[in-house]
């Protein structure tokens, strides 16, 4: 039985006639990006007494992947401006999940590092991601490898269009 609904979200397109299992199919697509949404912009504390947005748990994950970094190599990492690692690193010193030492090497270098708080962020981070993708893997365990070669080509289509639509539609 199709969800009630799905008709209500088809309003947004005109004139377009679909079978009820398309229309079905778009729904529960909506609906698992809102799923996939609502888990990526929760702030969570990571098994710590604090807040962490998901840019802060990822620079945690990127200062314990690359120990003695500065703030120079964790920008690179992250692929973000100086000043934004900066910023954040002021946001994590301030909740105790950060440790800045003078690099021996270079004294004008500060070497970021985690504290036991940090560490516990990013240990708890990694299985909350381990178990979110072994929840969502174990579903393909039942298909075969024609369907998942299907459902690998639908996956694409379904981000090309995306990209497609998100890359026409910026304002």
């Amino acid at each position: 039985m199709l969800d009630k609904s799905v008709n209500s979200v088809y309003t947004y397109i005109k004139g377009e006639i679909m079978d009820n299992r398309k229309k079905q199919l778009l729904l529960d697509i909506h609906e698992i990006y809102h799923e996939i949404e609502d888990v990526n912009s929760n702030i969570m504390k990571f098994g710590t007494d604090v807040k962490l947005t998901r840019e802060e748990i990822h620079l945690i994950k990127a200062i314990e992947e690359n120990p003695g970094s500065h703030v120079i190599k964790l920008a690179q990492v992250l692929d973000i401006s100086k000043a934004a690692v900066s910023n954040k690193l002021k946001r994590l010193k301030n909740k105790g999940i950060i440790t800045k030492t003078v690099d021996d090497k270079n004294k004008s270098k500060l070497i970021i590092g985690l504290t036991e708080k940090g560490k516990k962020a990013y240990l708890v981070h990694n299985s909350f991601h381990k178990n979110f993708y072994n929840s969502i893997s174990n579903i393909f365990s039942d298909y075969t490898e024609e369907e998942m070669k299907f459902l690998l080509q639908v996956a694409k289509r379904t981000k090309k269009a995306l990209e497609e639509f998100q890359s026409t539609n910026i304002e």
